[in-house]
């Protein structure tokens, strides 16, 4: 084989792989998602089931998860992982980033679902009743767990799966997810 040949050989593989390691980091992002908007649901169920007493599915869709904190978590892996060396800034930064996000999402579901999903009237610094302080520093200290802990042991843990698992995984997650999405959006509770 000629020197040429085997340079377009190793431009299609590139290729091929490009395409292929694309594909693994989409769905990694997603798996991210999928994670941070579970980990935003025990939040939400462990907060009340302590201040209510009362465990209820507090979320939209009937899963496990609040997609909320699951673009909240892309935000911050997005807008903020240059900060991670930075307690302080990583801390301060999710803090803006996912308030900024709680308040669009709260105004958003006001004005087109005409419900309010949360309401922090009468809590210390709130705006509208969309986003407080006590909501905040939770995100910012949320931010911190997000860079040094969770996704850390996400990556790791994805990494050490054989791209066969990972896709299966993965795809299944993304269907059982999407199904849920449909359902919620159908039989709206």
């Amino acid at each position: 084989m000629n020197s040429s040949n085997k340079i377009i050989e190793k431009l299609d593989s590139f290729s091929g792989n490009t395409e292929h390691s694309f594909k693994r980091r989409l769905l990694s992002l997603f798996l991210i998602f999928i994670v941070g908007s579970m980990i935003g649901w025990v939040y939400e169920e462990l907060y009340y089931l302590l201040d209510d007493h009362l465990l209820l599915n507090r979320g939209f869709m009937y899963g496990p998860w609040l997609p909320v904190y699951g673009i909240g978590t892309l935000l911050m892996l997005g807008l903020l992982f240059r900060y991670r060396g930075n307690p302080l800034l990583a801390f301060l930064g999710g803090a803006v980033v996912c308030g900024v996000l709680e308040y669009i999402a709260g105004a958003a579901v006001l004005h087109f679902l005409h419900e309010r999903l949360w309401d922090y009237t009468g809590l210390f610094l709130n705006i509208n009743g969309f986003v407080c302080l006590r909501s905040v520093i939770t995100f910012g200290v949320g931010a911190l767990l997000l860079f040094y802990l969770v996704q850390p042991v996400t990556n790791h843990f994805l990494s050490k799966m054989k791209d066969r698992q990972f896709f299966r995984f993965g795809y299944a997650v993304l269907i059982i997810f999407i199904l849920d999405l449909v359902m919620s959006i159908i039989f709206r509770r």
